[in-house]
């Protein structure tokens, strides 16, 4: 067995070091992110290529540096500014990606900046402030990551009918989106929808590309609907036996919330180091709800 930092229910935002919150994919960096390349000097070319490299491999201390240093070389290059906060956002450095983000969008109508500051601003608890950054990005790119991350924004704020609204218009733009099916799954399961959240799930945790927290979203569902056996059998899938009866102690911890909002801060509260067995397995077994 090995330890891997994560949420012991495993709904992460991926964002490396940080405390984290409830929801998936607001903080995950993928190539498209990003504006498109722009002609720049050979310098500052070459150590973009280098610290993306190096952050792919996980030293984010030296990324952080080459990107500093590119943006240093060129301080007017949205692109450069942008994946330099992308990065200060994955090692938690949300009030210094605030500034950076507010850099970007201070140079121009770039959606990625927009996105990168709400990003930090949802980090740091100030969602209805990233709700205007988020309008705006909006209205310059119409895309399932833009909805994603207003949705989460509404969930945050405890309007769940709303954050639903959105995650399923990403969904008509961007179908089989696992982090907008996870995040409507858990808006449904915290605000009650429990059928409904599990149906959702657990199309995404039979997914061929389902990873780990996955499947643990769909154990957390099961255990807000009071589901235990449902919900133990699917953690199982990925947890050692003492972490799945620590999640279903949660699980329990949960149900007895009256707050919506509070049952969200207290799965990104509930943030710390699980055992995961190793073992590769079948990523189609998804136990099936029982009454």
């Amino acid at each position: 067995m090995f330890k891997q930092t994560a949420m012991a229910v495993a709904i992460t935002v991926t964002v490396a070091g940080c405390a984290g919150g409830p929801f998936d994919g607001i903080f995950q960096t993928r190539p498209s992110d990003h504006v498109e390349d722009k002609p720049e000097s050979g310098r500052v070319n070459a150590l973009m290529r280098i610290a993306d490299a190096t952050a792919a491999a996980g030293d984010m201390a030296s990324a952080i540096q080459m990107y500093r240093n590119a943006h240093k070389a060129d301080p007017l290059n949205a692109e450069v500014t942008e994946r330099l906060g992308e990065a200060l956002l994955r090692i938690g450095e949300f009030d210094e990606a605030v500034a950076v983000f507010d850099k970007a969008v201070r140079g121009g109508n770039s959606p990625g900046a927009h996105i990168g500051k709400a990003k930090a601003l949802i980090a740091l608890n100030q969602p209805q402030a990233a709700l205007s950054h988020l309008e705006a990005a909006l209205k310059l790119e119409e895309s399932g990551r833009v909805y994603n991350a207003i949705g989460v924004a509404y969930d945050l704020l405890g309007d769940h009918g709303a954050a639903q609204a959105y995650y399923r218009t990403g969904l008509d733009i961007s179908a089989g989106d696992l982090n907008l099916q996870n995040n409507l799954g858990l808006s449904l399961s915290v605000s009650g929808h429990h059928d409904e959240a599990i149906r959702v799930l657990r199309k995404s945790a039979a997914s061929p590309r389902a990873q780990p927290r996955n499947r643990l979203n769909l154990a957390l569902a099961y255990g807000m609907a009071g589901e235990t056996a449902a919900a133990a059998e699917t953690a199982r899938m990925d947890l050692d036996e003492a972490s799945v009866r620590q999640n279903l102690a949660f699980y329990a911890t949960l149900r007895a919330l009256n707050d919506s909002r509070q049952t969200i801060r207290a799965i990104g509260a509930h943030n710390g180091a699980v055992r995961m067995r190793p073992a590769v397995r079948s990523q189609s077994r998804v136990p099936n709800a029982q009454n």
